[in-house]
């Protein structure tokens, strides 16, 4: 007999739409819910380059207003306390769109007053999707070596890494996050096992539910070339995406990736393409002999972005940390194997010796010795090309994402409507 699945209305929010991982995340989870063809969907975002209709902020003078109040929070050490615009035109399509489930990912980025989330958690259950360690820590998305959040955060050592914190105020919102979270009894979501594992070790996860769901690619537009490539012994062709965003550059290995790009140029061998994709201004002090560089910007057309990943050899990961990055989530499908530092989740999308290949944290001559090995085997790419795929198909299709959102979304009802003593269907 099969289980009937009630309908649900899902709201999924955002900061913003079409820049980053997170917000291909959110958009894909929407999309994927909606495929489903069961329940009523609404993404709202912060921001929006795509859809002025989901957009938060406000515009004109109203919006002028509201970032100069954002400016000043910043300042003072208070960010994300008051935005009233924002949270006005959310309170109104809260009361149209009347969700059961509301689905929070990116919850900085001066569209979501935090003192508001104990309305929502009265309106609807709320499932808290990480996709960094920022709700966990009192500033930083990436904590690296430093364990102040364990015991309360304060002295912040890297208080201008984005989201800036101005004043030394880590320790206070530390403790904001900790009486929000017990307050609304958010679901967590971690993308990958490493990051839930974060969580189940941080104060201000305890006892709070968390379950690990992998972010999911279009494997339908992602996807290897119909034609296998031949050999190419004349040029290697490798991609590196540089974030457009500065405040990530030094955690996704903008200066390591660099220096590697020096040292794979100094190896033996044909000359080396490089693929940039996000950012275009990175510098490389290496001969055109030796590097040719092909600077496409932000793709924001990802049938190209697809195209241009297929056709590669590589993909460069030099990341310090990272969750689950989505760019290796699309190489892979793709059939493109990756090099990566065996940092946070990279090694739940590159599977060593079998996907593609990890080397120890910031060894760029262990590096640079697996991309040339690599480089220097066409057979050995495609067949850890080919299990990449299979490897995405299995674990991270839309499809897969929104089943188990859909399971976790019922289950995150089912305790809500019972801990507010009303029946549950």
């Amino acid at each position: 007999m099969t289980a009937i699945i009630p309908i649900m209305r899902v709201l999924v929010l955002n900061s913003r739409d079409g820049l980053g991982g997170a917000e291909y995340a959110a958009a894909s989870l929407a999309e994927g819910l909606r495929l489903q063809d069961r329940h009523q969907v609404e993404l709202l975002v912060g921001t929006s380059l795509s859809d002025p209709a989901s957009q938060i902020r406000p515009k004109g003078l109203p919006g002028q207003l509201e970032r100069g109040l954002a400016r000043l929070e910043q300042t003072l050490g208070l960010p994300y306390l008051w935005l009233p615009w924002s949270t006005a035109a959310l309170q109104r399509r809260l009361a149209t769109f009347r969700p059961e489930v509301i689905s929070l990912h990116n919850i900085h980025g001066n569209y979501l007053a935090l003192p508001m989330l104990p309305a929502l958690a009265a309106s609807a259950p709320l499932v808290l999707t990480l996709h960094d360690v920022w709700p966990l820590t009192g500033h930083c998305q990436y904590p690296y070596e430093c364990e102040r959040w364990r015991s309360g955060c304060g002295s912040c050592p890297r208080p201008r890494e984005y989201p800036a914190l101005m004043l030394g105020s880590s320790g206070l919102h530390w403790r904001l996050k900790r009486s929000l979270w017990h307050t609304t009894r958010p679901t967590l979501v971690a993308p990958s096992a490493w990051l839930a594992s974060v969580a189940r070790h941080n104060p201000l996860a305890a006892g709070l539910p968390l379950v690990t769901i992998p972010n999911g690619i279009d494997t339908s537009l992602f996807r290897p070339r119909e034609e296998p490539r031949l050999p190419d012994r004349s040029l290697r062709s490798v991609v590196y995406c540089l974030p457009a965003d500065p405040h990530n550059r030094r955690r996704k290995g903008a200066d390591l990736a660099v220096e590697l790009l020096q040292r794979l140029c100094a190896c033996p061998g044909p000359p080396l393409r490089l693929e940039l994709v996000g950012a275009r201004d990175l510098d490389l002090p290496i001969p055109t002999e030796r590097l040719v560089v092909r600077r496409h910007g932000f793709v924001h057309d990802r049938t190209r972005l697809a195209s241009l990943l297929a056709d590669s050899d590589l993909l460069l990961l030099p990341s310090r940390q990272d969750n689950l990055p989505t760019i290796a989530l699309e190489a892979a499908a793709c059939g493109t194997p990756c090099v990566a530092f065996d940092v946070g989740g990279c090694g739940e999308t590159v599977l060593q010796e079998q996907t593609g290949l990890l080397v120890p944290p910031f060894d760029l001559a262990a590096f640079t010795a697996a991309v040339t090995s690599l480089l220097r085997d066409h057979d050995r790419r495609l067949a850890l090309g080919r299990a990449a795929r299979l490897h995405i198909l299995s674990e991270f299709s839309l499809a897969r994402m929104a089943e188990r959102y859909e399971a976790c979304f019922l289950q995150a009802r089912h305790d809500w409507l019972r801990d507010q003593g009303r029946p549950v269907p």
